[in-house]
């Protein structure tokens, strides 16, 4: 009878959990907001001859979705909420853990798109190199914090 209740207080999350979660789910949208406006780019850059260059509602989603991804990951990386405030669930750990490769490969392949399939028929100008560098980062960013929170639902099991 302990180790149920052990294991039931266990499985609560706490108040710094419920934050953490939120914090997630920021970062959730951010991500969602890139790949929604920049996987008709992603197809672009393989599929045309022409390239087109991003108009100005694009790259304002691009820094709202940098933003929405930057901030929440570095309060939550600095401020040391740990992800060990929530419950454990080992397939829901493993499904985000999935997501988190799925993820990385999307941003992989977007970069190998734009520098080595696309790259020297792209003008370099140093703004959208720095947007593209952003991106890219923010994406690497919002992987790093799934494969946390994968491990922390899916703590004592065997990755």
């Amino acid at each position: 009878m302990k180790d149920r209740a052990e294991r039931a207080s266990s499985n609560r999350t706490t108040p710094k959990g419920v934050l953490y979660l939120l914090l997630v789910a920021l970062e959730v949208a951010g991500a969602v907001t890139i790949l929604w406006h920049g996987v008709p780019i992603y197809r672009s850059l393989l599929a045309e001859q022409s390239i087109q260059p991003a108009d100005a509602a694009v790259v304002a989603w691009a820094i709202a979705g940098i933003t929405l991804i930057q901030a929440p990951y570095w309060f939550s990386t600095l401020r040391g909420f740990r992800s060990q405030a929530i419950p454990r669930y080992v397939f829901a750990g493993h499904a985000v853990l999935f997501l988190a490769r799925l993820n990385f490969v999307f941003v992989s392949g977007l970069f190998a798109a734009v520098v080595f399939v696309r790259g020297a028929e792209i003008e370099f100008v140093p703004w959208r190199a720095a947007m593209l560098a952003a991106v890219l980062f923010s994406m690497f960013c919002f992987s790093l914090e799934l494969e946390r929170l994968g491990k922390a639902l899916a703590r004592d099991a065997s990755l």
